[in-house]
């Protein structure tokens, strides 16, 4: 078998990847790890209003 080398590279979180990061934190498994959550993680339109408004904010890193 070839060995594979993969490169990873970190970037600034962008309002396109919210979509994604959406479905990321709908995992049973995760929130129940996660220290803060939502009262509600299926209210796509509050995750991406609050989180909108946080990529909005340079004193912000996210």
């Amino acid at each position: 078998m070839k060995n594979s080398i993969y490169e990873i590279q970190l970037r600034p979180t962008v309002v396109a990847d919210l979509d994604t990061l959406f479905e990321f934190q709908l995992d049973h498994e995760a929130r129940h790890l996660a220290a803060f959550t939502s009262k509600d993680s299926t209210d796509k339109k509050a995750y991406l209003a609050k989180y909108t408004r946080l990529l909005a904010d340079p004193t912000i890193n996210n």
